[in-house]
């Protein structure tokens, strides 16, 4: 291919046809010639975090070769290439991974350099996600496509059914999307891709470590000419490595797919059951906090291509949440009298067409969502009470609703070595204070040599506030049902480049928040409320350089596979200066990641990350001795971790250690964090018949 910009009258070769009929070169409606595809130029996708490896363990999902649908990325109305989207896009291809020490979504999740992954608990227990120093309420989660963003709080969003070994990738947005991908798409999205069924095959990990961590987690997919099935199994363990930090947790997933000529199903559904040790979580006056969650999801999608393409899909969540701020058997205060017992569903329905014409692409699209709450906390009080199957204890006698439509138009162009995609979503509710907007942007991309891309973008996001921010109501905190949905503007410029053996991307970008949601209060004796702050600016740059050496003639580096480094440095102001701030003006100001894997001997590797954090920010440091609390700032860290696996046919073998140096940090100011973390697994693919 002489370039990667596409237009109406290009001509691609590709090696495999997927079988589907939704599959992207539908959605391009383009000429296409069934050839031989060279792995350099699939890597010319120009994401900020990239395949590292071509050697991919010999599994169902990783042979060598990518799934072209796994071309089609977030960022746009309607599917479009990822070298296409002018928009600050990465991803990282999970089975390209396995040379390197991660071994959970969350420690995966750290690799990019815009995102600030702030853990509770360890192997993906609980964790707040931030994005380009966005609150964790701010980021939109979908799986497969569908938004499973949780309603009630962003703590419960990254509760996903799946297991670290059973993704296939994982693609960032970075910066508002609420055009593309509708409300809640404030400061960015994350899509968490599984494995699809490919072969009749199956996947078994185990692993085992320190702190009585045991996990297993099988992948079963059954496929055939027209689709098919694949089914997936988890079970994590630990006895803690520290008091009251034990958790247990088991997930089950199971997604289909079936195709014709001119349509496709896809449908998944999903459980999850997770309980663990909460030691400070919420509040380090009470350390021995626990938490049970259970979580189900279900999610259909049709899709069908003509001379006019259409998706149409219906999605469902579930989420129970039981908190007991003292745990079951312990001990407590005669004031304390139940847990805090919550019941979220998430329904929506969503439909798209787009079509070509002489003036591009043009697509449309119509979404509606239902969100609820059933609660002893949050919401208003109910006539009737209600007593859940799944829990002999919970009760709820609150709850709290809301609806809102929201409908999008895009128009995509292309012309010689220039594409614009422009569009807008308007949104109303009645429910949140009757409001309504309009958020528009506007993508730029220029291709200025064969492997060199420049984008320009503005773009506007929002977001509803969650459950919590409206009603809660503790000891400090009160909720504030007044609040208004916050928006975003941002200013993006940056570059894409790449080679055979070196990538580069970086970004500059200015956000520029309205009716910001932040906790605060203007003292210590006044408990935290959420308000709308008028305005909250943001400024930075995201840089990533990844390099091959393997792949260049330099014969002293041929041993090294890969070499990577990103950077991304973040500043923010606010005009409420004189509030305290809870989570707004809590941040991470610097960011710095780097990788290396290479081969040791015949079929031993090692890979190692660095990365080092430096958070803006102060809380409130609690003496469980003196019953004080003094205001501290975060100290700036680094950790190490290293991972020796062993490849070999459809065998991999590993031992990671995660903090190698065993450093004391805290994502969180009084929840402190595992140290140094043993582990060894062991992955096995069968492969009981290939497709033809």
């Amino acid at each position: 291919m002489k370039k990667l910009f596409i237009n109406t009258k290009r001509t691609f070769s590709f090696k495999h046809w997927s079988r589907k009929a939704y599959a992207i070169f539908a959605s391009l409606k383009l000429q296409i010639r069934i050839a031989c595809l060279s792995v350099a130029m699939l890597l010319g996708s120009f994401s900020q975090v990239v395949v590292a490896q071509v050697e991919f363990p010999r599994d169902t999902n990783s042979v060598g070769e990518y799934d072209l649908d796994t071309l089609e990325v977030i960022g746009q109305l309607s599917p479009e290439l990822a070298q296409v989207v002018s928009r600050s896009i990465s991803k990282i291809v999970i089975p390209a991974q396995h040379h390197l020490p991660l071994s959970s979504i969350n420690s995966t999740l750290q690799v990019f350099p815009q995102l600030d992954i702030r853990q509770r608990g360890p192997h993906d227990i609980q964790a707040d996600i931030s994005l380009r120093a966005s609150t964790f309420d701010q980021v939109q989660i979908l799986l497969n496509g569908f938004d499973i963003s949780d309603p009630q709080t962003g703590h419960h969003s990254l509760n996903l059914p799946i297991s670290f070994s059973q993704l296939y990738e994982i693609q960032l947005l970075s910066g508002p999307a609420s055009r593309a991908l509708g409300a809640n798409a404030y400061a960015g999205a994350i899509n968490f891709i599984t494995k699809k069924p490919r072969n009749n095959s199956m996947d078994l990990l185990t692993e085992v470590g320190d702190f009585g961590f045991t996990t297993l987690a099988l992948g079963y997919s059954v496929a055939n000419a027209h689709g098919g099935n694949y089914f997936s199994l988890n079970r994590s363990s630990s006895s803690g490595y520290a008091k009251n930090t034990d958790f247990y947790k088991y997930s089950i997933f199971y997604f289909g797919d079936f195709n014709k000529i001119k349509s496709n199903w896809q449908w998944q559904i999903a459980y999850a059951n997770k309980a663990f040790g909460a030691n400070d979580f919420y509040t380090p006056k009470f350390p021995n906090q626990y938490e049970h969650l259970q979580t189900a999801m279900a999610g259909l999608r049709f899709n069908t291509k003509g001379k006019i393409f259409t998706s149409t899909s219906v999605h469902y969540r579930f989420n129970a949440d039981r908190f007991e701020l003292f745990r079951h058997g312990m001990s407590s205060p005669s004031w304390y009298h139940h847990p805090n017992f919550h019941w979220n569903n998430s329904f929506q329905l969503n439909t798209k067409m787009w079509l070509w014409s002489a003036y591009g692409k043009t697509t449309i699209a119509l979404n509606y969502r239902l969100e609820s709450v059933f609660s002893n906390v949050l919401g208003v009080a109910t006539l009737d009470t209600i007593f859940p199957f799944y829990d002999k204890e919970a009760y709820y006698n609150k709850k709290a609703s809301r609806d809102y439509t929201n409908a999008s138009i895009e128009q995509v162009y292309h012309w010689k070595k220039f594409t614009v995609a422009a569009g807008l979503m308007y949104y109303y509710s009645l429910q949140t204070n009757d409001f309504k907007g309009i958020y528009p942007g506007i993508d730029l991309g220029f291709v200025w040599t064969k492997n060199t891309k420049l984008f320009a973008a503005i773009n506007t996001g929002m977001r509803l506030p969650t459950f919590t921010d409206l009603y809660y109501s503790g000891p400090s905190n009160i909720g504030n049902d007044n609040l208004l949905p916050e928006s975003q503007l941002s200013y993006e410029l940056g570059v894409k480049s790449k080679n055979n053996y070196l990538m580069i991307s970086a970004s500059v970008f200015l956000n520029k928040a309205r009716n910001s949601i932040d906790w605060v209060r203007k003292s210590n004796n006044v408990k935290w409320q959420p308000i709308n702050v008028s305005t909250v600016n943001s400024k930075g740059v995201d840089l990533a350089l990844t390099f091959y050496p393997k792949k260049t003639d330099i014969v002293c580096f041929s041993w090294i596979k890969k070499m990577s480094f990103a950077w991304a440095y973040v500043q923010k102001q606010t005009s409420s200066p004189q509030y305290q701030s809870h989570y707004v003006m809590d941040y991470l100001k610097n960011k710095v990641i780097l990788e290396l894997s290479h081969e040791l001997y015949k079929h031993f590797y090692l890979g190692y990350t660095y990365s080092y954090y430096q958070r803006e920010g102060q809380f409130l440091w609690y003496d469980s001795r003196s019953k004080l609390s003094q205001a501290k700032g975060y100290k700036p860290f680094g950790l190490f971790n290293i991972r020796l696996s062993w490849d070999y046919n459809t065998w991999n073998i590993y031992s990671n250690v995660s903090n190698l140096f065993d450093v004391k940090y805290q994502d969180y100011g009084n929840v402190v964090q595992a140290g140094r973390w043993f582990t060894v697994g062991v992955k096995k693919n069968f492969l009981f018949k290939k497709n033809k």
